[in-house]
């Protein structure tokens, strides 16, 4: 696909989901929404040596007992990126997927920034653009070893970090909180709504995931 059959594209999905959005109440407000039944948080999926990949439920990646699972137990609070590293050993996998109109058009290009705060400020350990499947995969992301899920300790066995979603036609969307397991693929489905032309294109949509609680 050259140049101007990509550009043509954009500009029918462009039209398509601006007349999506008018249909559908056109303005988006600034605020902080729970996570929607279609824009849940990740789908875990069990990592192989042959990369034949399964989707499971996180109570069998961990296999431990639910009742109570994330009681007491929180994210340690890191100096800087280097201490984060330092202290976990653990790499996870994302797989982020971003459509727009309920899952019915991908986005290209549409940037792609995985961040994380510490102490000393946000840090970034991912920066690209989805592909024309509105794709970006293959990002390495640190996690605490997995061993830690069979502790019992006060430390919980992922980490969290906070994934942004930008493109020229599409609202700013953030998802917060977005767990990482150490050896677990996680696909994180991002739904982008259209801008309409008002000042209300300049908030963000922000989607805070919910911690798994069924480990």
């Amino acid at each position: 696909m050259n140049n101007s059959e990509l550009q043509n594209m954009i500009e029918k999905y462009k039209k398509e989901l601006l007349k999506y959005a008018n249909e559908n109440g056109g303005f988006v407000k600034k605020e902080i929404l729970e996570k929607e039944p279609e824009a849940k948080p990740v789908v875990a999926v069990v990592s192989s040596d042959d990369y034949t990949n399964r989707e499971a439920d996180i109570t069998e990646l961990e296999g431990t007992n639910p009742t109570g699972y994330n009681a007491g137990r929180v994210e340690p609070v890191y100096s800087s990126a280097e201490d984060f590293r330092r202290k976990n050993a653990g790499v996870g996998r994302m797989k982020v997927q971003v459509f727009s109109g309920r899952e019915a058009f991908p986005v290209v290009s549409a940037r792609v920034q995985i961040s994380k705060n510490f102490e000393d400020g946000e840090r970034f350990f991912a920066d690209e653009l989805t592909d024309t499947s509105g794709i970006v995969e293959g990002v390495s992301l640190i996690a605490p070893k997995k061993d830690l899920a069979q502790e019992n300790n006060e430390i919980l066995p992922y980490s969290t970090y906070t994934i942004k979603v930008t493109h020229p036609y599409y609202i700013t969307t953030l998802y917060t909180n977005v767990p990482v397991f150490d050896d677990v693929l996680s696909i994180q489905p991002v739904n982008l709504v259209p801008k309409t032309g008002t000042p209300s294109d300049d908030n963000e949509i922000i989607y805070v995931d919910e911690e798994p609680k069924d480990l």
